[in-house]
């Protein structure tokens, strides 16, 4: 597992890119094993924290590589969808983890959460609303890190195809 990672590899996390910053040999249950060390790309209120984690072990946790910039770009041209057809409305009602829904399908869900947000007809709840935050929050860190922008940026960047 940690000859598939090296030190500078970024990996995403529960919504959030790290970067691992060393990769060192340590006693693991009496056994020399690679630790690999990593911490926020875009260190949050509480700072940048370092987690550590066996390779061995990192297929026992969520975690993944960033997506590409071509992801990104079938990503973009939902957001940019004035209206949902009634197949991608469907296909995302029921869910139970959004953040383990494919990346395409992630993209739906925010349309039709920014959608019924910006309806004055619809009352949106507050789950709702945390969920579009929640989703928002990480597509805007994986943006960033992917296109190399400030986080600010990436969060404009997002509204502004959602607006259009």
């Amino acid at each position: 597992m940690s000859d598939q990672y090296k030190k500078g590899d970024a990996l995403v996390r529960f919504g959030r890119v790290y970067q691992i910053f060393k990769i060192k040999d340590k006693k693991v249950k009496g056994e020399k094993q690679p630790v690999l060390f990593y911490k926020r790309v875009f260190p949050g209120r509480a700072g940048n924290v370092t987690c550590s984690i066996p390779a061995a072990n990192l297929n026992k946790i969520e975690t993944r590589r960033p997506h590409l910039k071509k992801d990104f770009t079938e990503f973009f041209k939902v957001l940019k969808k004035t209206t949902l057809s009634e197949d991608e409305d469907l296909k995302i009602n029921g869910i139970k983890n959004p953040q383990n829904l494919d990346f395409s399908d992630q993209a739906i869900l925010i349309k039709k959460l920014w959608l019924e947000k910006k309806d004055p007809a619809i009352k949106t709840s507050f789950s709702k609303k945390n969920l579009l935050s929640s989703l928002l929050r990480s597509v805007k860190e994986e943006l960033a890190y992917v296109y190399q922008l400030d986080l600010d940026a990436a969060q404009e960047k997002i509204e502004s195809m959602l607006n259009s």
